[in-house]
């Protein structure tokens, strides 16, 4: 069996099972949202080390699994690392954590494939050992719905990507999956490349929660997927931007009306350095 090696534990989260349940032990003390009205069909997380952004990723999969913890998640991911055209679906059949085996649903990958040839291929090769933005998802899927499989899918931030997304949501609505669509995406990396337009202090803290971060979120809510690319491209505010068009557009498939905010921080709120010139923006979202 191929099983995808958990190639960033130990270092963007804890490599060993001890130090990965003591992480879903204290997310799991932390109190729900308000139940969000509907069936849910997806979300979006954050993916940077667990120290800074685990906790919201973790809520937005304690949420979803309130709902059905056994179902499958179709992880949509951000491309770092690797240069794509066109979205990778994972030819493994399992990924490695330090809580177990994440086990691919490759039946649900083969389907998807086969429905959407022009759209999507398998490719391996697309998620390598250094891409973070689906691997550090893994344990806390693993840890949090344990009966659950996932298909993990890499999607470049290109214009077909909100296109990819509503065929992907259409497709999973004819089989009858009850599968839910999930994007990671950071938001705005404030100062990096010496990228500064709100300066250095509080007020750039302010500028990007309230502004640059918030104008990206605005839309993820609308589920206007056919314009979140565009957002990105002219703000900087996702380095995800793909996945979460396509996860957008894939709820809005399935019947979602809008998405929900569960939380929004950042780095220098999780982790006060003080100085205000280097941060980078979080949300957890969840479609209904």
């Amino acid at each position: 069996m191929s099983v995808r090696a958990a190639a960033l534990a130990g270092q963007w989260y804890p490599g060993d099972r001890d130090g990965c349940r003591a992480f879903l032990e204290r997310a799991l003390a932390a109190p729900l949202p308000d139940p969000v009205p509907g069936p849910l069909v997806g979300g979006v997380v954050p993916h940077a080390g667990w120290v800074y952004s685990g906790e919201v990723a973790a809520l937005v999969f304690r949420v979803l699994a309130a709902e059905n913890a056994r179902r499958t998640v179709v992880l949509l991911g951000a491309v770092h690392r690797v240069g794509l055209d066109r979205p990778a679906i994972s030819g493994d059949e399992a990924w490695a954590t330090p809580l177990g085996e994440l086990p691919v649903d490759t039946a649900l990958g083969g389907e998807i494939r086969s429905r959407l040839p022009d759209l999507v291929n398998v490719d391996s090769g697309a998620h390598p050992a250094g891409e973070n933005s689906i691997e550090l998802q893994a344990p806390l899927i693993r840890g949090l719905m344990p009966e659950a499989r996932f298909l993990p899918i890499m999607v470049p931030p290109n214009r077909e990507a909100a296109t990819f997304g509503i065929a992907l949501g259409a497709a999973l609505a004819e089989i009858g999956s009850t599968a839910v669509v999930v994007a990671s995406t950071d938001l705005t990396h404030y100062g990096y490349g010496g990228w500064q337009p709100a300066g250095a202090g509080p007020g750039a803290l302010d500028w990007v929660r309230d502004e640059n971060d918030r104008r990206f979120l605005e839309l993820v809510v609308d589920l206007s997927a056919e314009h979140i690319v565009a957002e990105a491209e002219a703000n900087r505010n996702a380095c995800g931007a793909g996945a979460t068009a396509a996860a957008a557009g894939a709820a809005r498939s399935l019947g979602a009306r809008r998405g929900h905010v569960l939380a929004q921080t950042t780095s220098e709120e999780v982790r006060p350095t003080g100085s205000y010139d280097h941060f980078v923006g979080y949300g957890g979202v969840v479609f209904a």
